[in-house]
């Protein structure tokens, strides 16, 4: 959702492709390789950036992060832990695999219940950089008020409010 609003921000350049995954599973594909996708970044693109969930559960990624982009705003949407985990094996059903019952999975595939431990992937990015460069949204904001929700995240990127139809929302 917030790809394809901030997408058509005026004052927003993010890649075609969400999720590049350059500074967790591509980083051996190289800067160069992460810049190309940024190439069509102009002078009145305020905020040239991505979109990519994993790195929050990547203490590598944000080690990587920091080293190449020490002043970034990093933003992150936290969603109430036991609604993330079921949605997550929800997914994961949807393409294909064979988990069982939740309480199956969640023994299976531990990581269906740790993606929900915020404190632990959020700690390496508050190791690195200051508080006030780390954004935490809500995802029941979003839920509940689309257009205060991209209001808050356009007032915390520093950029213009984007006014959206109600087909939109």
């Amino acid at each position: 959702w917030l790809q394809a609003r901030l997408s058509t921000h005026p004052q927003v350049f993010l890649p075609s492709a969400k999720d590049t995954y350059f500074f967790d599973a591509e980083f051996a594909r190289g800067l160069g390789w992460y810049e190309a996708h940024f190439a069509g970044a102009k002078p009145e693109h305020v905020i040239v950036g991505e979109i990519c969930h994993d790195y929050l559960f990547s203490e590598q990624a944000a080690e990587r992060i920091a080293e190449l982009l020490p002043k970034a705003t990093l933003m992150v949407c936290l969603r109430e832990p036991v609604d993330r985990a079921f949605s997550a094996y929800l997914n994961m059903l949807r393409n294909g695999w064979q988990l069982g019952e939740f309480s199956e999975a969640v023994e299976s595939h531990p990581s269906i219940l740790d993606n929900s431990r915020y404190a632990k992937h959020l700690r390496p990015y508050f190791d690195r950089f200051q508080p006030e460069q780390i954004v935490i949204t809500w995802f029941d904001d979003l839920a509940a008020d689309p257009q205060g929700f991209l209001d808050t995240v356009t007032d915390a990127l520093g950029i213009d409010r984007q006014t959206m139809t109600d087909g939109e929302k």
